[in-house]
């Protein structure tokens, strides 16, 4: 086998096993020589490194099981040597092209780095579809370093967060959105059932019918020309959360005139909805 390290992104020394953990890139003279994960005496390759074959251009990724990917590109098979010299000498960048892949778990993205999800079928993703870009950051706390992901839901233009709970075993905790400026949030289908929301977020309901066959609503009269808005948050501990109901009229006569409704729950069941009275702070002209 001839192979070797060209550059080093992450590296980290492991008491327990007395190996240092790498990331980085590797050099090969053909997709036959890349290398196992503990090919190199003393060192433990992690999922993310990058691997060029210099007789093709070809790029691979190494996934968490220790197999390495074939990575899609435009110019795939079209490199010819001079160029892959080329390549060398610009010392390649980590590129976003890199493809997260159908049956992968986000759980196990653990490093820094930028991913490019094309698929749904992929474990532990945020709410609606698992395609955009994924990015692993380290971020310092009172605890010491923390891992975060940030998943960009590319269609939808939504900004998820978590943070790593645990590195041993690995864990995280609930996906979180960052709230848009001016966006609604997601539509309430008509005939949804309100005890089945606990992700963190914004909601709405698309007309009045729907909110009129919306299950588990609080109990308002009248229900003609109301539409509502929610919100979910997490309480004091990630197993216990909020919502909170905002009935807005929608007619005429009365339009904005609001009501607002709130109750808790946990992961399991929820407690009876209050509405909250809204007084006047003041006036204006």
């Amino acid at each position: 086998m001839s192979f070797m390290i060209s550059e080093t992104w992450y590296s980290e020394y492991d008491d327990s096993t007395s190996t240092t953990l790498l990331r980085g890139m590797i050099m090969c003279d053909s997709a036959a020589d890349l290398p196992a994960p503990s090919a190199i005496t003393g060192i433990t390759l992690l999922m993310g490194s990058k691997a060029l074959d210099i007789s093709t251009g070809d790029t691979y990724r190494m996934r968490s099981d220790g197999s390495w990917v074939l990575q899609p590109t435009a110019q795939a098979d079209a490199y010819t040597r001079s160029q892959t010299d080329t390549l060398l000498d610009q010392r390649i960048p980590y590129e976003l092209t890199d493809i997260i892949s159908s049956g992968d778990d986000l759980d196990t993205y653990t490093m820094p780095g930028s991913w490019r999800c094309t698929s749904s079928s992929v474990a532990h993703y945020p709410d609606t579809t698992a395609q955009g870009r994924l990015d692993v950051i380290e971020i310092d706390s009172i605890n010491g370093i923390m891992q975060q992901q940030l998943h960009c839901v590319g269609a939808l233009g939504r900004i998820f967060v978590r943070s790593m709970a645990a590195a041993s075993p690995v864990s995280w905790q609930p996906w979180i959105e960052i709230e848009m400026i001016g966006r609604l949030g997601t539509s309430i289908a008509s005939g949804a059932d309100l005890d089945d929301y606990r992700t963190p977020g914004k909601y709405y309901s698309p007309s009045v019918s729907a909110s009129q066959n919306t299950l588990h609503r609080p109990d308002y009269t009248p229900t003609a020309n109301i539409r509502f808005f929610m919100e979910i948050t997490i309480g004091a501990s990630t197993s216990m959360f909020m919502q909170t109901f905002y009935a807005v009229d929608v007619s005429t006569a009365n339009y904005g005139v609001l009501r607002v409704f709130r109750r808790i729950g946990n992961a399991s069941s929820w407690g009876s909805w209050y509405e909250t009275t809204l007084s006047p702070i003041g006036s204006h002209t």
